[in-house]
């Protein structure tokens, strides 16, 4: 997520109306299963979810959305 709100500020000093984010691991040899350490699916959507909404509420204070790219 800091990294995302880096990115964030970047895309406002730039102009730039959306960045976009991926709501994948981004690691190729791992899964959400692995990543997660074994927590069910709804508590690894949950977080994804909190995480992109939390990005949002950023997002906004520079006048950028969030794209997600699944």
């Amino acid at each position: 997520m800091k990294h995302i709100k880096e990115w964030v500020e970047v895309a406002a000093r730039l102009g730039a109306p959306v960045i976009r984010i991926f709501a994948d691991t981004q690691m190729r040899a791992q899964n959400w299963q692995t990543v997660s350490n074994g927590a069910s699916r709804t508590d690894v959507q949950n977080w994804i979810a909190a995480a992109m909404r939390e990005c949002a509420g950023h997002g906004k204070k520079f006048s950028v959305r969030i794209g997600v790219q699944n």
